[in-house]
């Protein structure tokens, strides 16, 4: 989608030392700071770059689109999981969290007010020859005999956290695929250490994404049961997030960090090729292993970066089929806006 101490450790055999990396920043090309544009607001985030997560404002930030506006961007320390970036916002140490949907759901019926301003990505992207692929799906050992979702009934299956997007993409696939979801067992297994589980036979099957989804498949022992494109269609799986209370105070600068994010999205989407030379940079930023570039692709399809109800419905519904929430409590504009997004009208 990463868990405290284990998780650090993994990242570190990918992407180098974390305490160096946690503290780093993205340099803008031009090498830079952010100049003029008044009085500066730092944007405050726990940053995946080390382990080969890119997030689009920090390709905003590479190509110097925040130059000139109020907006800095601060590392704060290494993404783990979207609850875990909600946690540190109720805390008061950090303000971005990367997250899919239902944590901020989660969040917001707990008392935290906390909306996704911007999509994080979608379920399908393209590669470098403008193919059609997911960056995620389900992984299992080709001596398996998964090859269905019933086949999971009974089975250990490998989600980054519980409650999330990776147990309710299981879930939703299981129900199409008529077994029950309720048979399979979970088992939480930070993202660089899901293939190692499999492999070891710790799990039956591992929900990844990439670098890790993209790694796993270099395995010859290793097939892909589902793609996440296959599971979900094609929709934004989450978004980052910001507290209700940041938005308020900050409605200006946040304008300009979506503007740059956005137009860094697209300007991924468009070169997909160079996008790996500067997440290469990105990743050299933060001490990481550059040789994790090649597994960085368009953040997604969606254009202008947009959210949809439709995207929010997918979490409510899983929600409410486990009891967590009530039929019509809430409604999905309650944890997203456009707001902020000056291309939401294009």
């Amino acid at each position: 989608m990463r868990r405290t101490i284990a998780l650090l450790a993994t990242a570190l055999l990918l992407g180098g030392c974390a305490g160096k990396a946690g503290e780093a920043d993205v340099k803008p090309e031009s090498g830079a700071a952010a100049a003029a544009g008044g009085p500066k607001v730092v944007f405050r985030y726990q940053s995946g770059a080390s382990y080969g997560s890119i997030a689009p404002f920090e390709l905003a930030t590479k190509l110097g689109y925040y130059e000139g506006t109020s907006v800095q961007i601060k590392s704060v320390g290494i993404s783990k999981s979207g609850p875990e970036d909600i946690q540190a916002i109720a805390a008061g140490s950090n303000d971005i969290a990367w997250t899919n949907t239902a944590p901020i759901i989660h969040a917001d019926v707990s008392g935290l007010k906390i909306k996704a301003i911007v999509a994080a990505g979608t379920t399908l992207t393209k590669d470098l020859n403008g193919k059609t692929i997911s960056i995620g799906g389900l992984l299992a050992k080709k001596s398996s005999n998964i090859t269905t979702a019933k086949d999971l009934e009974g089975k250990k299956v490998s989600v980054n956290v519980r409650s999330a997007q990776a147990e309710y993409a299981i879930r939703k696939w299981a129900q199409a695929g008529g077994a029950d979801p309720d048979k399979i067992d979970y088992v939480v297994v930070a993202p660089p250490n899901e293939i190692q589980a499999l492999r070891q036979g710790q799990v039956d099957a591992a929900y990844s994404w990439t670098p890790a989804y993209n790694k796993g498949q270099e395995d010859p022992n290793v097939k892909v049961v589902a793609t996440e494109g296959d599971m979900l269609g094609d929709f934004v799986t989450g978004g980052f997030a910001f507290s209700q209370d940041f938005l308020d105070k900050h409605p200006e600068a946040v304008k300009q960090f979506v503007a740059g994010y956005v137009k860094a999205w697209t300007w991924a989407w468009e070169h997909p090729a160079e996008l790996q030379q500067k997440a290469a940079a990105i990743i050299k930023d933060f001490n990481g292993d550059e040789s994790l570039s090649k597994y960085v692709y368009p953040f997604g399809s969606r254009p202008n970066a947009l959210i949809k109800d439709e995207d929010i419905n997918f979490y409510i519904d899983q929600l409410t089929r486990k009891g967590e929430l009530t039929a019509g409590q809430v409604k999905p504009g309650d944890f997203y806006t456009n707001a902020f997004n000056p291309y939401a009208s294009s």
